[in-house]
């Protein structure tokens, strides 16, 4: 008995052990509360500065904010909560934290950009403690009044005509031809053409242009590949799209043609190559404190044992040279590299390749200076009262339009323009601007360290796809660089993307991110930037421009 009563004392321990671990454990459990979740998502056209959302929304507009508004199952204070944002399966931004917590539980997200958005199909991917919990799926839909866009046409050709148009569409080019995509299309207002170029399956430049203010109808645009250089043998394609869609898809090959067996390929740019040779990252544009340019090409009728020699050149000084004796076979794809540890030094460089002594191909890149971040000044024009001179006389007239600014010359051989009212010394200012109506000869852009009505700097770009740089001074308008073609120029109504940087003596005009000139003058030192349309042997014509900023340039 003395037993048993052992073996009862024995399990009534072994009961309240387990009773005071449960009890334990369920204090354990219930000082652990499980993290917030998601009790509903949704889009809206806002929120309280609580997070609430205010007016919910399936799709947007091409200009609005996209607003997100998240109820929590309870306070978010320390919830850590984030999203993703996508238009089609393209990232477009990652948002660590909500701009709005509201102590009742709500959070909200905006993601906003300055220009209007891609239409089309859209989702944002929401993160709880680095989960994804939940995705929504919106689109953005054209503009009240907007036409349905479309392409009706689409070629590849070297040469234009009068209009616009294509002459002698085909399918097979020499390396010595310009390349260009010529497409006609219906564009409804904020609609987006744009190409992609493809040598094989690697993309070798990206374009778009849009339509300004306005809905086109049967307009033409004009997307050209090359610089007239030559490319290299094989086959190509043009995508083009619409919104996002693709329209077309255009199949093209270069032959090689007996008077130049030797052909080295454009050059695309970029921070690094891949296992395979290829791109990582293409750009012609690097950002201050880059260590390594890539510069990848493809090449055909080469030999081993050739004389090759890569010249590296900044700001139009020799940096770099590198002789060597071919050795990759007669065709193929190959890459050279400019830095190592140390950082690049500003400016505009150039990458010249010989062989046997010719000079085949070069290629230019931009590694920026300083600090571009310190924004200066900027004017999307949506403020009819942001300072710009309206000015309304005979021979023309500049007003504000709806989120542009305009000028218009009516009469032939004239300059209209209109200033900031600002003083900038060192700077980079861009702006887009294009050609609304008028006659097809008629020029555009943009004026620096404008001292007053006698004494500034003029850039200007045409219709015509020429630019040149002047002076004015109380005697007359003196050319810095006359007139000169570079098909880096959208043509006819395209938008342009003019960039003038002016350091020093030293002033620089890009064009849709191509460098075309670097020129030096002391006779200006600082002052106003200005924006102006002119006319040569007609009047009539209509210049537009959105979206002016001024940055700063590092003493």
């Amino acid at each position: 008995m003395r037993h048993l009563c052992r073996q009862v004392e024995v399990a009534r321990h072994i009961v309240a052990s387990v009773v005071m671990a449960a009890a334990l454990l369920v204090g354990v459990m219930a000082c652990t509360s499980p993290p917030p979740s998601i009790k509903s998502a949704v889009l809206c056209r806002d929120f309280t500065d609580d997070g609430e959302p205010v007016g919910v929304v399936e799709a947007y507009l091409p200009t609005d904010a996209f607003s997100l508004s998240l109820e929590m199952s309870k306070s978010p204070r320390d919830a850590e909560v984030t999203t993703t944002w996508f238009f089609r399966d393209r990232y477009l931004c990652h948002l660590p934290e909500p701009v709005a917590r509201g102590e009742m539980g709500y959070l909200g997200f905006r993601l906003t950009q300055e220009y209007p958005w891609d239409m089309g199909d859209y989702r944002v991917e929401i993160f709880v403690s680095g989960e994804r919990v939940e995705t929504l799926h919106f689109r953005v839909l054209p503009l009240e009044g907007a036409i349905p866009s479309r392409v009706i046409s689409a070629v590849v050709a070297s040469r234009l005509d009068a209009e616009g148009r294509a002459v002698d569409p085909r399918i097979a080019f020499s390396p010595a031809d310009s390349i260009r995509c010529v497409v006609g299309a219906d564009l409804g207002v904020s609609s987006k053409i744009e190409v992609q170029w493809y040598a094989g399956e690697r993309l070798l430049q990206q374009s778009h242009q849009t339509s300004a203010s306005s809905n086109v109808e049967n307009g033409y645009y004009d997307f050209p590949l090359d610089t007239g250089e030559s490319l290299a043998l094989g086959e190509y394609r043009a995508d083009v799209y619409v919104d996002g869609l693709l329209g077309q898809s255009l199949l093209f090959r270069i032959e090689e043609t007996p008077d130049q067996a030797l052909i080295i390929g454009l050059v695309a740019f970029a921070e690094g190559v891949d296992e395979g040779g290829q791109p990582v990252c293409p750009r012609i544009m690097f950002p201050p404190g880059s260590t390594a340019v890539y510069a990848v090409y493809e090449f055909s009728g080469m030999r081993n044992g050739l004389e090759c020699q890569e010249v590296w050149l900044l700001n139009g000084e020799e940096e770099v040279s590198k002789s060597y004796q071919w050795a990759e076979g007669a065709q193929g794809q190959s890459w050279a590299k400019l830095g190592a540890r140390e950082e690049l030094g500003p400016g505009d460089y150039e990458l010249q390749i010989y062989v046997d002594g010719k000079l085949l191909r070069k290629g230019h890149f931009i590694v920026e200076a300083g600090d571009l971040a310190g924004l200066l000044f900027s004017d999307d024009f949506s403020d009819l009262e942001s300072g710009w001179g309206e000015i309304s006389v005979d021979a023309g007239n500049s007003a504000y339009g709806t989120g542009i600014f305009c000028v218009r010359v009516d009469n032939a051989e004239w300059v209209v323009w209109s200033t900031a009212g600002l003083e900038f010394h060192d700077f980079v200012v861009e702006a887009d601007a294009w050609q609304s109506s008028g006659p097809g000869n008629a020029s555009y852009g943009i004026l620096v360290r404008y001292e007053d009505s006698d004494h500034f700097y003029r850039f200007d770009i045409g219709g015509d796809q020429q630019y040149s740089v002047s002076k004015s001074t109380p005697e007359e308008w003196e050319d810095i660089v006359d007139w000169t073609e570079s098909l880096a120029i959208l043509p006819n109504r395209g938008v342009n993307h003019i960039r003038v940087r002016c350091q020093g003596k030293e002033m620089s005009l890009y064009v849709n991110e191509e460098h075309l000139v670097t020129v030096e003058d002391d006779s200006f030192g600082m002052g106003d930037i200005g924006l102006f349309g002119a006319t040569f042997d007609e009047g009539g014509a209509v210049l537009c421009f959105d979206n002016v900023k001024v940055w700063r340039l590092t003493d």
